[in-house]
């Protein structure tokens, strides 16, 4: 993962990610937690909080309606991907998901 990636897990959880550009790092889907955005103009629109662990850390991952409409047929427990965006108080807003085989 680490060849495909210009950061990991650890460097968001302790603040060495950069914040002003845009970010990738690769982990293993833990945890899917859906929402129905409740106002704005996303209202009525699903989204989602992904939570993406490695080496028993975790960080989470948001998937506003756009993104989450893209590549929620992709996303599944267990799942070992790369993900890329930007930071955003704490947790990384994801703009891209690429599948990872389970040979790599």
């Amino acid at each position: 993962i680490r060849t495909q990636t210009n950061s990991d897990i650890h460097d968001v959880l302790d603040g060495c990610a950069p914040k002003d550009k845009k970010i990738s790092m690769g982990g293993v889907i833990s945890a899917i937690k859906t929402h129905i955005v409740k106002s704005g103009k996303q209202e009525g629109q699903e989204m989602a909080f992904v939570t993406l662990s490695k080496d028993h850390r975790h960080v989470d991952c948001v998937f506003f309606t756009e993104a989450w409409e893209k590549y929620k047929g992709m996303i599944e427990e267990r799942k070992v991907v790369i993900v890329a965006g930007r930071i955003g108080k704490g947790s990384l807003l994801v703009d891209v998901v690429k599948m990872l085989s389970t040979s790599q």
